[in-house]
């Protein structure tokens, strides 16, 4: 049986060690865009600032990539997907051909080109050479604008803040991580790393034009108010889009990613997708979604690669649920975290002193999200209750107060959930 697995990230390699375990013989090939072995993209902006090395970002040695037994195909494009044939056609000319073919292309970083064409000093923060690069000119950087207010533009705004340069962060949503975050949460981390590292937010706002010396490199941003901000970079990190350019104009059907089903196989018969750029099954949502996630993306590499392999293995769906320390404040959100509406009910307890913040969020009698900031250990038995949507009406005043815990759930109805 011939595996071709197109990208090499979390659902990419996920589908190689799911299928190597249920046939070691099989034929494994791993197409990847970028010059590297598998590496982190969560740790970039811990490259960033310092507290990681490069070497530490990759997720296997060189030995366990060769126990793997896979021929990886590095700094190579999939170009086309040729379902008819069965073949991947590549970007230095050769073909590959497969029985079955995984889609794990990724996303690439937004890049809003009108704005910024023919500017130098302009980045992404999307892959390890990104991150390298950006590095490497940290020294010429003092004034640095991040435009985004999620995770990435975040922790991106973060790191350089930590690196001693002057940061302003510029973003459309009312407050930051709007994503998973509501205002409370929002403005704690952005009081926090104002304090910390003296980031400075433009909210609500983005970046209209941009001024260059004469060496084009960008010295000058204007926002959307007027306001003007000196900058000698400016970091982009605006969102992603799904890589979906191989299957276009095939009859692999594409949407805002690629469809899959249950069994995280698109249209075609034996041509399965994962990760950033398949769009699945979400809990507490009715329709297909893109769901960005490190965590969603390895499980669905591994539901891809056992029914690749003829496991058959049913995805359960993924839950949206983010995990990241900012300013020193833990911060964990699942499901619904920042709902709104009369149809939840919501419990909130804040205390600015510590800080500490507890959102949580029911429906129905169900705990449908979550957020937790600065004490963060009951998040594992939230989640798994948001993954089962059990009635919890019993079990209220226990999950708001922060006193629910295993041994409890263990003697009770949901001794079979947890």
């Amino acid at each position: 049986m011939r595996h071709v697995i197109i990208g090499f990230s979390a659902a990419g390699l996920a589908a190689v060690r799911a299928i190597r375990a249920a046939d070691d013989r099989a034929e494994i090939t791993v197409i990847t865009e970028e010059p590297h072995s598998a590496y982190s993209r969560c740790l970039l902006t811990y490259y960033l600032s310092g507290r990681v090395r490069e070497d530490q970002m990759f997720l296997l040695t060189e030995a366990e990539v060769k126990a793997l037994n896979i021929t990886l195909k590095t700094g190579v494009r999939a170009v086309q997907v040729r379902p008819s044939v069965k073949e991947v056609l590549l970007s230095n000319g050769e073909t590959v051909k497969f029985d079955k073919l995984l889609l794990a292309t990724g996303a690439s970083a937004i890049v809003p080109r009108a704005t910024f064409k023919g500017a130098g000093q302009i980045y992404t923060l999307r892959t390890l050479d990104d991150a390298k690069t950006l590095e490497q000119n940290l020294p010429i950087i003092k004034k640095a604008v991040v435009l985004g207010d999620g995770l990435v533009a975040v922790t991106t705004a973060q790191a350089l803040g930590q690196r001693g340069i002057d940061v302003s962060l510029v973003g459309l949503a009312p407050h930051l991580l709007a994503g998973f975050l509501d205002q409370k949460a929002g403005k704690l981390i952005e009081e926090c790393l104002a304090r910390k590292v003296g980031i400075k937010f433009y909210s609500g706002k983005t970046i209209n034009k941009v001024a260059k010396d004469a060496a084009d490199n960008i010295n000058e941003v204007e926002l959307s108010d007027g306001s003007r901000l000196q900058a000698d970079a400016v970091i982009l990190a605006v969102g992603v889009r799904p890589n979906i350019e191989p299957v276009m104009n095939t009859p692999i059907k594409c949407d805002r990613g690629i469809p899959v089903n249950d069994y995280m196989e698109t249209n075609i018969p034996d041509i399965y997708a994962a990760g950033d750029v398949a769009q699945k099954r979400k809990i507490l949502a009715g329709a297909a979604e893109l769901v960005p996630l490190w965590p969603a993306a390895v499980e669905e590499g591994k539901t891809a690669g056992m029914n690749m392999a003829g496991r058959r293995k049913k995805y359960t769906g993924a839950l949206t649920m983010n995990s990241v320390n900012v300013g020193g404040l833990s911060i964990i959100a699942a499901g619904l975290s920042n709902g709104a509406g009369q149809e939840l009910e919501i419990y909130e307890y804040l205390n600015v002193a510590k800080p500490e913040y507890r959102r949580i969020v029911f429906r129905d009698d169900k705990l449908v999200g979550f957020l937790l900031l600065g004490s963060t250990e009951k998040a594992g038995i939230l989640s798994a209750l948001v993954k089962e949507q059990v009635d919890v009406s019993t079990y209220k005043d226990e999950i708001c107060m922060g006193r629910i815990n295993y041994p409890k759930l263990s003697a009770s109805k949901f001794a079979g959930v947890l």
